[in-house]
């Protein structure tokens, strides 16, 4: 039987798996990220028609209540 004197190397394993596990957290936070952006975008847009409506709607009524 043959001995073999080649040394172990764990560091590439554990390299490895550090940087996958890294790439998965950073996909995560850029999925999550672009999600709540999208929310934030939904509900700005949201607030800004509403806004817009209540200008118009105090616009119309001064002129007709003849204030």
């Amino acid at each position: 039987m043959a001995l073999h004197n080649r040394k172990l190397s764990f560091t590439t394993p554990i390299v490895v798996g550090f940087a996958g596990i890294l790439l998965s957290f950073m996909l995560i936070a850029i999925f999550v990220t672009l999600a709540q952006q999208k929310d934030f975008l939904e509900d700005y847009h949201d607030i800004n028609r509403n806004f817009t409506h209540n200008l118009a709607i105090n616009y119309t009524e001064n002129p007709a209540a003849g204030k």
